[in-house]
């Protein structure tokens, strides 16, 4: 007889509340979840009698306990006769239903129960996972092969003799004994289990686990059942006991084995095809990856998929692409959160704990990284990943790496956001001090993901309350004082939090200036794991305080070249300001091992020996300089080229180091002496050509390089070094040149990067066309550099426009397009093992990129403001700036106070300008690194237009008062022209073939003048936009170009060290006194005096010379700089001359004395930052704070480093 059971009248409408509570409101979503009709669960919310297995599954969902809402109808065991042998079975409250999925699990334990006989399985699993349905199939079908079945709940906690009691009214031999010795009663059930075949299932046993405590653990009064567990698996018997719960029993678990009596069973979430079906019963429809990304979301889940599913069908009518494509596509749905609950209650304090920390660190990690974040007794941690593996919280990777499923991450996430915001509006800390919002120390999506996760939502709660980001700083500023009571001198994460939440504050509201925090005091407290990047730190008080972990801006400029060594222990990087810098690569961090220092100019290449004990730099200084690796010390200068060094490269067998440059010579450096045994040049024409890269192939012992007008050389160094390599065949066109070059390590292989984008491959030696790679039209801009990995697999290419792509060389197929830099990126190396790439930029960011994934894994980020532009403004009253740091400054003349700044440009600022229209309106102008001209409002700092005309970057801006015609030069080598009052856009004829560095109009603008790396300068007719003529007397390139206030002289200076006068207005003949002479380095910038009688100049040997252009003569020659003078400008009146330089200073001078008035310095990240005492840096940490304008008092009596 089946036993059928039905909800009391008298508990109907608790029953009905119990379903609303749980957030179900259809009744086929309930019978969906559980698995029954929906008849069936009207006639449940009725009162009408149900299948006791069903009103067991349904009272289980609705989390009520059906023993008290329940009237039963039929209480009887089934009695059944098969083969002359009764065998008698209750089932319980054991569910009916057909099961689909968890088909090897099955087969497993059905092995187990019916072939091999063990005494004792345990089936574990996180709850609802579909344990019980699997236990009861699997049971049901076994049956046959047991006397005698009892399926029991212990739900409500039984004692043990219950179930004695229950046993034997099943067998009926009512034998049970009421008075028994505690030690007899451990013996006597195996008198039933040795006599007869039994099959005992005992169900959500995790009922008499002790919760809060350590996994497996009984509650008080329940340890007989372990004693008696460890009893029946550890005796004979022919009997077979099913535990169902979710975790491991203690008592058990040692003697559990696959050749063992007693046998474990952890059950997990279903495999993609199993949960197909559960989302097409619900209707669920879309991409299969799609549908396979929503169950790795809840990693298979059954029932949490079924609620999630319901959700999804209510939201998309069942499409998953659209779901998934929503932003904010919510993981945590309401039926879903109660259940989450239940099983994180049972948590002892340690599992909590660390199962917080794998939910913040948003991939799966290491138990060597747990430990730097937890940082317990190495026993008790494994111990606690053990713990939340068992209980089926948390997997094991193959490769030793812990995670956990993205559903119980965000539930995780979701709690901890709710209880953070309450500490923070309550003053009460807990979990704010316990866990980082960000950990600095990890990669950057995972920082990214906290701040998306943790940090915004929290940010957007508070001022949900507080109204508005000011009052919400002030209320921060408040709880910084708590902090302080409650956190002095201890471990905690809060001061650190409490800075990250203040950096976001800055960033996301400060749209329009440099976002920095100032004036508040952290002394004395831990600020641990902050990344204090991105934002600058003003007069902030860190003394004393421990900054462990914690991540700054490095002092390095721009990044033109960086190189991995062959063991891939080191990093190099040569940077636009004059340094070389090495790492350790310990893994995915970078860890700072020295800085090399000796250059005076950009730093355009850097290598390391095959050995890795030199380490070799190339400079647009002119020199090679070869360092000791290991100590820093300088090994040998060596002086064979006449202009910069673009390249190097060590050859294999260790003998020989090679350079190559622009004074169009390849050298042979023996790395013995160090002095020239070989010097190459193309001989092909009368002028030497600049060569851009030189690489050496080992398979054949053979220099390649390339040169600037894109052709390909090879010399054998075995050879007569006279003696050319058969000339190999032309590898790109004159508007498409080669750029770059690379050799595949077997050498049968050349790869070629040129102009259009694209990367070639040829054959090698024969010059056969094997592949053009190009994406969807190729790279953006000019390939910058083509590398293969060290094993020739792979081939990647870095551009222009900052983009990276890596192909794969046997199939040619693109393996990932990486969105790499904001401005171009110079340089590219493959780690040895080819998984991981690194690139490094003009932005100022080195990043190392995961080749699989195509994400950016951790990155350095520099920090320089270096004064590229300066102009006054019509009153003079106003003096703008352009920097590194991207950043357009104006300043007040009088009191040197910057009154302004404008954000907005994604690179280094070039050019600046003032410009008023034909409507008599003021505005400013800006050229950039990030290939855009920007147009501002100068009263508010609003960007009222960008305009994108250039494919690389803005050199030089030119405009006219009361003209329409804004004109702009840059490295794509053409004069571009944007009317203002029409919008229209045009390129003025192309002639120019090298970088266009300066474009300045007459004040009539009727012409235009611009000068170029390509040795001229050249004249246009700015409304035909024609070039009417060409300067060709220069011997190198022209940085600079000014036309006096009459529109009759241009002077012209550049890397000759030379200025040239030339009359616009008389066949361009040069002036009486014409070249000015006295300059030592490059003359970067010259401005004529308003009277159109003074010149000022300024350039690389650091001085300013005013000339007399009556006389040829240095009225003045303005000295108090320390590094390069890039812009120089009159005001208006005449009376005071500006200077902008890469000290990162603004002098204003006295025109008619030479006399400084003052130095206008610009705001470093960390001005007044007090590090004094501060803990958790080291030296070398500490200084390079300082150079970013941190103080240590301390330091200044020579106390510390």
């Amino acid at each position: 007889m089946s036993r059928s059971i039905k909800v009391h009248s008298s508990h109907i409408d608790e029953v009905k509340q119990a379903v609303k509570k749980a957030g179900f409101k259809k009744q086929q979503a309930l019978a969906e979840a559980v698995g029954v009709t929906r008849q069936t669960v009207n006639r449940f919310l009725n009162g009408t009698a149900i299948d006791a297995s069903n009103f067991f599954d349904l009272c289980e969902c609705l989390d009520v306990d059906w023993a008290a809402v329940s009237k039963s109808l039929a209480n009887v065991p089934v009695e059944i006769t098969h083969e002359g042998q009764t065998q008698r079975r209750d089932w319980g409250n054991a569910p009916e239903v057909d099961f689909s999925g968890h088909d090897r699990e099955k087969e497993q334990l059905s092995q187990w129960i019916v072939d091999v006989n063990c005494r004792v399985i345990t089936i574990t699993g996180i709850a609802r996972i579909g344990k019980t349905c699997l236990v009861s199939q699997v049971a049901r079908a076994a049956a046959n092969q047991f006397e005698f079945v009892l399926w029991r709940s212990v739900k409500n906690r039984p004692e043990p003799t219950q179930l004695f009691e229950e046993l034997s009214t099943l067998i009926k031999e009512n034998e049970f004994p009421t008075e028994y010795p505690a030690a007899s009663l451990m013996r006597w059930p195996l008198d039933y289990l040795k006599q007869h075949r039994c099959l005992i299932i005992l169900n959500q046993m995790e009922s008499i686990m002790q919760p809060g405590e350590a996994i497996g653990k009984f509650r008080a009064g329940y340890e007989a059942y372990g004693e008696l567990l460890k009893n029946i698996g550890g005796k004979s018997h022919q009997s077979t006991v099913l535990l169902i719960g979710q975790e491991p029993l203690r008592e058990l678990t040692p003697y559990a084995g696959d050749s063992r009596p007693i046998r474990h069973m952890e059950v997990a979430g279903l495999c993609h095809k199993e949960a197909r079906k559960i989302l097409a019963e619900h209707k669920i429809h879309g991409s299969a990856h799609k549908l396979d990304a929503l169950i790795d979301r809840y990693d298979g889940h059954p029932l949490f998929l079924r609620i999630a599913a319901q959700h999804i069908r209510d939201l998309t009518q069942g499409n998953i692409d659209q779901f998934l494509a929503k932003d904010d596509a919510p993981t945590i749905f309401n039926g879903l959160e109660q259940w989450l609950d239940e099983i994180f209650a049972r948590l002892s304090h340690s599992e909590r704990t660390l199962i917080n920390w794998l939910a913040i660190s948003f991939q799966p990690v290491t138990e060597s990284y747990l430990h730097r974040l937890v940082q317990v007794p190495p026993e008790q941690l494994r111990h606690t990943l053990l713990s939340l593996k068992r209980r089926g919280l948390i997997k094991l990777t193959q490769d030793g790496h812990y995670e956990i499923a993205e559903y119980l991450r965000e539930y995780l996430i979701y709690k901890m956001r709710q209880m953070l915001i309450e500490e923070i509006r309550t003053h009460q800390f807990n979990l704010f001090g316990q866990y980082p919002l960000v950990i600095a120390q990890s990669e950057d999506k995972v920082r990214e993901g906290q701040q998306q996760s943790l940090v915004s939502p929290i940010l957007k709660a508070l001022l949900s309350t507080y109204g508005n980001p000011h009052y919400l700083e002030k209320i921060i500023q408040d709880l910084l004082e708590t902090i302080r009571a409650q956190f002095r001198h201890k471990s905690s994460y809060a001061a650190a939090n409490l800075l990250t939440l203040l950096k976001y504050i800055e960033i996301q509201f400060n749209t329009h200036q440099k976002p920095v925090l100032q004036d508040y005091e952290f002394s004395d407290l831990m600020v641990k794991q902050a990344d204090l990047r991105e934002i600058g730190l003003q007069r902030i008080n860190f003394t004393h305080a421990d900054l462990s972990q914690s991540i700054f801006y490095e002092p390095f400029a721009g990044i033109l070249s960086v190189y991995v060594s062959q063991d891939g222990q080191f990093l190099a990087a040569g940077d636009a300001s004059q340094n070389v810098y090495v790492w350790k690569l310990d893994g995915r961090r970078f860890k700072f091992y020295r800085r090399y220092q000796g250059h005076t100019h950009w730093v355009r290449t850097v290598v390391i020996s095959p050995s890795g004990r030199y380490l070799a730099s190339g400079s647009e200084d002119h020199t090679v300089r070869v360092w000791n690796l290991a100590n820093g010390e300088s090994m040998a200068v060596l002086k064979g080229h006449e202009r910069r060094i673009r390249s190097l490269v060590f050859t294999a067998d260790k003998k020989y180091l090679i350079s190559a440059g622009d004074d169009g010579t390849v050298v042979l450096w023996n790395t013995k002496t160090w002095r020239r045994v070989g010097t190459y040049a193309d001989t092909s024409t009368e002028e030497r050509q600049r060569f851009r890269e030189v690489v050496f192939d080992a398979a054949h012992n053979i220099l390649i390089a390339v040169n600037q007008r894109g052709v390909v050389h090879f010399w054998n160094i075995t050879q007569d070094p006279e003696l050319q390599y058969p000339e190999f065949r032309h590898c790109g066109d004159e508007k498409n040149l080669v750029r770059t070059v690379a050799i595949h390590p077997e050498g049968h292989t050349l790869a070629t990067g040129s102009d259009d984008g694209k990367v070639t491959l040829w054959r090698f030696p024969s010059g056969e066309l094997l592949q053009e790679l190009s994406a969807q039209g190729g790279q953006e801009g000019w390939i910058r550099k083509v590398i293969f990995n060290q094993d020739g697999s792979l081939v990647a290419s870095s551009s222009e426009s900052g983009d990276i792509l890596v192909w794969e060389t046997q199939n040619y197929q693109l393996k990932c397009i990486i969105d790499a830099h904001s401005s171009r990126t110079w340089e590219i190396a493959f780690s040895p093992d080819g998984k991981t790439l690194i690139s490094g930029s003009d932005d100022r960011f080195i990043k190392l990129w995961d080749l699989e994934t195509g994400e950016c894994l951790t990155h350095l980020q520099g920090y320089t403001c270096r004064i590229r532009a300066v102009a006054f403004s019509p009153d003079g009253q106003q003096l703008v700036s352009g920097s590194d740091d991207q950043i357009i400054r104006v300043w007040n003349v009088e009191s040197g106070d910057c009154v302004k700044e404008f954000a907005g440009h994604k690179g280094r600022i070039w050019a600046v300008a003032f410009y008023q229209s034909t409507q008599d309106e003021l505005y400013l102008l800006s050229g950039s690194d990030d290939r855009t001209v920007k147009i501002w409002d100068i009263n508010t700092g609003h960007c009222l237009k960008t305009v994108s005309i250039h494919t690389s970057w803005v050199r030089a801006i030119s405009s006219v008062s009361g003209h329409p015609w804004i004109l702009s030069g840059g490295d794509d080598k053409v004069v571009r022209a944007y009317n203002f009052d029409t919008r229209e856009e045009r390129i003025l004829t192309p002639e120019h073939k090298d970088w266009i560095l300066s474009v300045v109009m007459t004040s009539d603008g009727q012409l235009a003048v611009s000068g170029s790396d390509d040795n001229t300068v050249k004249i246009w007719d700015v409304a035909t936009g024609e070039c009417i003529y060409s300067i060709e007397q220069f011997e190198s390139g022209v940085r600079t170009v000014a036309i006096d206030s009459n529109n009759r002289w241009c002077a012209a200076g550049g890397k000759d060290k030379t200025i040239r006068l030339f009359d616009l207005t008389n066949n361009y003949k040069e002036h009486p006194h014409s070249p000015l002479q006295g300059h030592n380095g490059w003359v970067r910038c010259v401005a004529f005096h308003p009277n159109a009688k003074i010149l000022a100049s300024g350039g690389y040997d650091q001085n300013v010379r005013v000339w007399d252009l009556e006389t040829g003569k240095v009225r003045h020659t303005l000295r108090g700089h320390n590094e390069a003078i890039i812009s120089v400008a009159f005001s208006p009146d005449g009376q005071t001359l500006a200077t902008g330089s890469e000290d990162e200073t603004i002098k204003l001078w006295e025109t008619e004395t030479g006399k400084l008035i003052r130095t206008i310095s610009m705001p470093k990240p960390y001005a007044g930052l007090n590090i004094t005492g501060a803990l958790g840096i080291s030296p070398e940490q500490r200084q390079k704070l300082m150079e970013l304008g941190a103080i240590d008092e301390e330091s200044q009596y020579g106390w510390c480093l």
